[in-house]
């Protein structure tokens, strides 16, 4: 009886509606495409690179730059780089040039201290001092308006380099009161001292302050121009005579020494491109008289030293290079 009286109250409950607390709760199928499993990418644990705190340049506000105002902007407000203006000041000037030197030919007086007291010999010169030699120049190249023949002007330092030697023979003056008899072992007939030759080497390096003066005309990119410096020569020479008597065998010793120097020149200059220069140069170098020792290493020791006249005539072809 029991039994059937609890079945009963089941099948009512069931029917009839049981109170909120007393029912099951309802089960309701999830949406497909919640129930399906994660996708494997979005289970998988975060990289580190996206778990790490972002970095401080990105944390911190917006630059001002950035600000809503500024993109607002039209573009006729922009700022735009200015425009280079043309150079018109100075310029730097490298110039190399390769010359062919000639000197003016003058006999060198030689005066011996022993042997014929009184005689004076001469070295007939008959090599000169000549040949090629390298000149640079360097300094500042200035447009001047205020001179209505020139419209530029270089200033700035010469260097000048020679080597060459002199060649002769050696020609005996007899003084007076001699005659050829008494000096006969040192000169035969004519007053030529037997077989004697002599050589000057002359090695000089010449610094000069220098300055051009560009004519204000250009023909197809020629231009002419005048120039001159002031500056020192430094040189070294010496005397060698050899071949005569064995008496006349003198090595004198080499001497080294400054003499104030002075150039004047012309020329033409052609211009490559803006910068690049070729350049025809004249120029006229004169010094006073480079000088030997007296004391011979070996032979006669000389009265007095021998002077070197240093008169130069130079012609050099070479490239000048401009820098802003």
């Amino acid at each position: 009886m029991q039994i059937k009286v609890i079945f009963i109250l089941l099948l009512f409950l069931s029917t009839a509606g049981a109170p909120k607390y007393l029912q099951p709760p309802t089960v309701k199928s999830l949406p497909k495409s919640l129930s399906e499993p994660l996708p494997k990418s979005l289970s998988e644990p975060l990289p580190k690179s996206l778990s790490e705190p972002l970095p401080k340049s990105l944390s911190k506000p917006l630059s001002k730059s950035f600000e809503h105002k500024d993109l607002k902007k039209n573009k006729s407000d922009t700022i735009l780089p200015k425009p280079l203006k043309e150079h018109t000041g100075y310029k730097y000037v490298l110039g190399i040039y390769g010359g062919y030197n000639y000197f003016d030919k003058k006999d060198i007086k030689v005066a011996y201290q022993e042997f014929v007291p009184n005689m004076n010999d001469f070295i007939n010169v008959s090599k000169k001092l000549r040949g090629f030699s390298p000149t640079v120049i360097a300094g500042l190249q200035q447009p001047v308006n205020n001179l209505s023949i020139f419209n530029k002007i270089f200033l700035g330092v010469k260097a000048f380099y020679f080597d060459s030697e002199i060649k002769g023979q050696m020609t005996a003056i007899c003084p007076d009161g001699k005659t050829k008899a008494q000096i006969a072992a040192i000169c035969i007939d004519g007053y030529v001292c037997a077989e004697s030759s002599a050589k000057v080497p002359v090695k000089s390096l010449s610094v000069l302050l220098n300055s051009r003066l560009y004519f204000n005309f250009d023909v197809d990119g020629l231009t002419a121009f005048i120039e001159g410096g002031l500056g020192l020569n430094y040189y070294k020479t010496k005397l060698t005579i050899t071949g005569g008597e064995s008496q006349f065998d003198t090595d004198i010793k080499t001497n080294k020494g400054y003499k104030n120097l002075y150039n004047i020149g012309a020329g033409f200059s052609q211009s490559l491109s803006d910068d690049w220069y070729i350049d025809l140069v004249y120029n006229y170098y004169h010094s006073l008289n480079l000088k030997s020792k007296t004391e011979a290493i070996s032979g006669v020791n000389l009265a007095s030293p021998i002077k070197i006249k240093f008169d130069n005539h130079n012609v050099s072809l070479g490239i000048q290079k401009t820098f802003l």
